[in-house]
């Protein structure tokens, strides 16, 4: 299969699975972070990582969130338990980076 075609399926999948960050951009960005071994995955495989991706955005996260917790090998469940807020380490982030800019 072409890419274009994995990529429609993909996000068809996780999009039907995701109540957060379901949009084809998003889930593009989750087939990135497998690239290397898209050519070796069946469709059946390929279609379980995109639901597993769903979970992890359905618990708040985005890839780039999500991708060290997953090669940690954390689970979105588990994720999820150990932080109240889900979604909010970009927001985080973003409040410390003011916070070191007010100082200087």
């Amino acid at each position: 299969m072409d890419l274009p075609a994995t990529l429609r399926m993909y996000h068809n999948a996780y999009a039907a699975q995701a109540t957060q960050h379901a949009s084809y951009e998003i889930a593009c960005e989750w087939v990135a972070g497998i690239l290397p071994d898209l050519p070796m995955m069946s469709r059946t495989v390929l279609l379980a990582h995109a639901q597993r991706s769903a979970q992890w955005a359905n618990a708040g996260y985005l890839p780039a969130e999500a991708f060290p917790l997953i090669a940690s090998g954390m689970t979105p469940e588990l994720a999820s338990a150990m932080d109240p807020e889900p979604g909010q380490h970009t927001e985080r982030l973003a409040d410390q980076i003011r916070l070191l800019e007010n100082d200087e």
